[in-house]
């Protein structure tokens, strides 16, 4: 008898903890509801925030801790900052609580969008995520095919850059294709999936031979350890400064990178391309030296000048003529935006002249502050390769 109260008690104590658990949090504000924070998280994931979309994932679930998109979206973020086992849990979770074919289509796409930041983050092999990815796919359309009200155009620029992160261009270019052509067509992806079909067909005429140019190419903004990289692996610049002096061009790097600089570069120790920056270092590559301090500064960005004044450089000691290197000094600029007496105008000038980066010719505009894509280095460094393989 004294068992049986005792397992009574227990029972019912334990329904009356469950019963304190902790409850959804009521709305404080008209746009303080479940749908409006997962707006909200998304727009941070598409500035590269991670961090704060999953905060907003978060406020989505004190208010409804099933909310299948929330659940997802927090699937997404995990796995863009690196917790992919988590990651995993929160889509499923967020497709088991999904409610309607919208929902679910979310979850699809979810699905397919953590994935590739696994894939990105090495988590993830690129087979396992065409695989992954095509799986999520499939599932979509069933629910498109089925509801002709949703629409696939996220499901269809997602599975896109999946298969672009897997370097599947025939895959990533028919799914942006099938964005662009969509009859209406999302101005919200179309636009989007226009400049990513595009760098493909810049990779396609790029002819790059290296996984590693490739995933470079698909960059938004290069980097200067990118664009050691590219040099390196693609264009084989050893071959160019390995038997020549350096020219005499006068400009510095935008960044006061120091020319003269022999110091041991002290923050690439763990950088996975540490041996391309200690290549292009070596051979005394203009616009990639170190700064001052022997800091060579992997992550920097690149912009259209200093990509121009580094391409400037490689001309000049591949051909062993220095007196391109001041070619151009003392004429008028065709550009708008390219005063004679900026340190990269005649860096600028040759690279132009030659074709090897586009300028904006109904503007008379070169935008030398822009940033430079990894699909325009890689096809710069292509038209390179192939002129100066005519040397």
């Amino acid at each position: 008898m004294k068992f049986a109260r005792l397992l009574i008690c227990l029972i019912l104590a334990a329904f009356v903890l469950a019963g304190c658990g902790k409850q959804p949090r009521k709305p404080q504000a008209m746009l303080d509801t479940p749908q409006h924070h997962v707006e909200v998280g998304l727009a941070k994931l598409d500035k590269g925030a991670p961090h704060q979309a999953q905060a907003s994932f978060d406020t989505a679930l004190e208010l409804d801790p099933e909310y299948g998109p929330a659940l997802a979206g927090k699937g997404i973020a995990l796995a863009a900052i690196g917790d992919w086992d988590s990651a995993r849990d929160y889509v499923d979770d967020g497709l088991g609580e999904a409610e309607g074919d919208g929902q679910e289509l979310f979850a699809n796409v979810a699905a397919i969008r953590a994935a590739t930041w696994a894939a990105r983050n090495g988590e993830l092999s690129g087979e396992d995520l065409l695989d992954d990815s095509e799986d999520a796919w499939n599932e979509g359309m069933e629910l498109v095919e089925d509801n002709r009200e949703l629409d696939p155009a996220a499901l269809n620029y997602y599975r896109g850059e999946a298969c672009l992160q897997a370097l599947n261009l025939d895959c990533s270019e028919a799914m942006f294709s099938r964005v662009i052509s969509a009859t209406p067509a999302n101005p919200q992806y179309a636009e989007r999936a226009e400049a990513r079909w595009r760098a493909v067909q810049m990779i396609r005429r790029a002819a790059l031979k290296t996984s590693v140019g490739v995933r470079i190419a698909l960059t938004e903004q290069i980097t200067r350890a990118d664009m050691a990289a590219l040099l390196v692996e693609e264009l084989d610049i050893g071959r160019f400064y390995e038997k020549t002096a350096p020219a005499g061009s006068e400009y510095m790097d935008a960044r006061t990178a120091d020319p003269t600089a022999t110091l041991e570069i002290t923050d690439i120790a763990n950088h996975p391309l540490r041996a391309d920056i200690e290549a292009v270092t070596s051979y005394g590559v203009r616009g990639l030296q170190p700064f001052h301090g022997g800091l060579f500064k992997p992550d920097v960005p690149l912009s259209k000048a200093e990509g121009a004044m580094i391409l400037e450089d490689i001309i000049v000691r591949a051909s062993g003529d220095d007196s391109l290197a001041t070619r151009y000094i003392g004429r008028e600029s065709p550009f708008v935006d390219v005063r004679p007496d900026q340190p990269y105008f005649n860096a600028v000038m040759l690279v132009t002249t030659r074709g090897l980066l586009a300028t904006n010719a109904r503007q008379g505009r070169f935008d030398p502050l822009a940033p430079l894509s990894g699909a325009e280095a890689a096809l710069a460094v292509s038209a390179l390769k192939t002129e100066l393989n005519a040397w």
